[in-house]
């Protein structure tokens, strides 16, 4: 027998912030829709599962352990098809827990009338926009889009079986895959770099059987595959630690004043009103809807902060604009030479104007005509005949010119490009073209300026905040006329803020895994600190005084 024992896990874990567990397809009302199995419930594909956990080890291993995770999770040759190997980790889908504490797994009825399942049928919905360099929302990109999520405190059952033998060295790699899972920065699903993922393990088991041994064989083979298993006899996992590639930012925050991240429409009382969401609560020992939250969204956070550090990493570096002498390119081109191009359309509408009025002229009735009218004629022809020569003789010329300009103009544009080539990430150095926001936060793919893409190395959570009526706060605006000064006409609207005085926690990581330089870790925690002493506000209209607070932050596992 290959593998002589197997090591057996039954996982509980419950989602601390939403989990957009995506399935690929879009609805009616929403662009992305999260995976749901027969029961028309959400659940998590064990491929997920498997291949979080995978990356999570490869992440930061040498080339040794890397290639030893390759063989333990399975690998296909490309190059030769019929090289390659299956996984020893088999990792089962993560189903639903229902108020009974049971797994909502196979063909089942579910009452979608009570409150605990209707959370299900109509999920949560964030909107989202791409936002550009000026910090405004990418209209002409189309960046809109709302997705569905799976909500805070959903619990999920999954369970991972590793075909080994019984030695310490397959043993350390059941230590090393279970403890991944405790880790704080270990995400499920997409948008993990924008609050999205995180969750806490409920309840982990282990059993390790030696299928040498007789009882041990026969007690594998009566393990049923359903995750309703009993486990009450298998044994707590205690977790031990994972490499310390992460630095942990707790960091306290209380409101000075109002606030507002809006949720994008109205209610009964208000125009604009805040985001809130609700979540599942199981405090009491069972699952329970909670009242409206306020939501304080990670991307919020996410971007005040971006926009802070390039800022700061733009001073540390001295990045100012008049020291960029490089982006003076001096190159002789006249914009308005473009000019010509709409001059030799009028000349060749003349032109063909001209030969309209020539091809009548010869077909006229000279018979008819007195020696008076045909004098006149003739001297018209010639004259006709004389314009058209010259305007082909302009159109030729300015042909001419056109030419040089447009070779001018590329000249100047291969420049352009080339000079964005050699100084990516310093103009314009805003947004993800600043060298800082890439390497923290991420960037897409971008070709033009050879860009390959990357995840950002900063995690962080969204934050719920509970919320009392006496709370809420309703401003009346009106919108201003710029020219006269005055209000316009039928633009009032009114705006609800919250004013909350308890303070909150939230926690950001930052990868540290030496590859960063000090100049953009520098930057960061100021970004930090400035949010800690309310010189970064955060949410809605800024400008009218909103969001400032203040609080105090602590560095771990540095």
């Amino acid at each position: 027998m290959e593998h002589t024992s197997r090591y057996l896990a039954y996982i509980i874990i419950e989602a601390t912030t939403p989990l957009a567990i995506g399935s690929g397809e879009k609805g009616l009302l929403q662009d992305r829709l999260v995976q749901r199995d027969a029961n028309d419930l959400p659940y998590i594909p064990g491929t997920s599962l498997a291949g979080v956990i995978r990356h999570e080890l490869e992440d930061n291993a040498n080339e040794k352990e890397k290639e030893r995770l390759k063989k333990l999770f399975g690998f296909q040759n490309e190059a030769k098809s019929t090289e390659g190997k299956g996984s020893d980790v088999k990792t089962s889908s993560g189903y639903l827990i229902g108020k009974k504490h049971e797994v909502l797994e196979g063909i089942r009825h579910i009452d979608f009338t009570d409150e605990y399942y209707a959370l299900f049928k109509k999920l949560p919905e964030r909107d989202h926009v791409r936002i550009t360099d000026k910090g405004a929302a990418d209209a002409e990109a189309y960046g809109k889009f709302d997705e569905e999520l799976v909500p805070k405190g959903a619990r999920f059952v999954f369970s991972i079986e590793l075909e080994a033998n019984n030695n310490q060295e397959d043993e350390a790699y059941w230590r090393e895959l279970l403890n991944i899972l405790f880790k704080p920065t270990l995400r499920i699903g997409a948008g993990t770099r924008n609050g999205f993922g995180a969750f806490q393990i409920i309840s982990c088991k282990e059993k390790i059987l030696n299928l040498e041994e007789t009882d041990d064989l026969k007690t594998y083979l009566n393990i049923s595959s359903s995750l309703n298993t009993d486990t009450s006899q298998w044994q707590n996992y205690k977790p031990g630690s994972w490499p310390k590639h992460w630095k942990q930012y707790q960091i306290h925050l209380k409101p000075e004043n109002f606030y507002i991240f809006g949720a994008g429409y109205g209610d009964k009382d208000a125009d604009i009103i805040p985001k809130e969401e609700t979540y599942i609560d199981w405090s009491e020992g069972y699952p329970k809807k909670t009242s409206e939250k306020i939501l304080i969204p990670a991307t919020s956070v996410k971007g005040a902060i971006a926009h802070r550090v390039a800022y700061h990493y733009n001073k540390i570096k001295e990045n100012y604009i008049e020291n960029n002498q490089s982006s003076r390119i001096n190159i002789e081109f006249d914009p308005q030479e473009a000019i010509k191009n709409s001059l030799i359309e009028d000349y060749q509408k003349k032109i063909t104007e001209i030969k309209e009025e020539i091809s009548r002229i010869n077909s006229a009735n000279y018979e008819k005509l007195s020696i008076d009218e045909l004098t006149s004629l003739k001297k018209k022809l010639q004259d006709k005949t004389g314009d058209l020569k010259e305007k082909e003789r302009s159109i030729q010329e300015l042909n001419e010119d056109v030419i040089q300009n447009l070779e001018a103009w590329n000249k100047y544009k291969d420049q352009i490009k080339t000079f964005s080539n050699l100084n990516k990430g310093t103009i314009p150095n805003t947004g993800t073209m600043n060298e800082a926001v890439r390497n923290l936060f991420g960037c897409a793919k971008n070709s033009e300026i050879g860009e390959t893409g990357k995840r950002g190395n900063v995690i962080f959570s969204d934050v719920f905040l509970d919320k009392k009526k006496e709370d809420e706060k309703i401003f009346n605006h009106v919108a201003i006329d710029r020219y006269t000064g005055g209000g316009m006409h039928g633009a009032l609207y009114t705006e609800k803020v919250a004013q909350t005085e308890h303070d909150f926690k939230c926690d950001i990581y930052l990868e540290n895994s030496g590859g960063l330089d000090q100049a953009i870790i520098q930057a960061f925690e100021a970004a930090i600190k400035d949010l800690t002493t309310g010189k970064l506000q955060l949410g809605g209209h800024a400008n009218k005084g909103h969001g400032v607070f203040t609080g105090s932050y602590k560095i771990i596992n540095e």
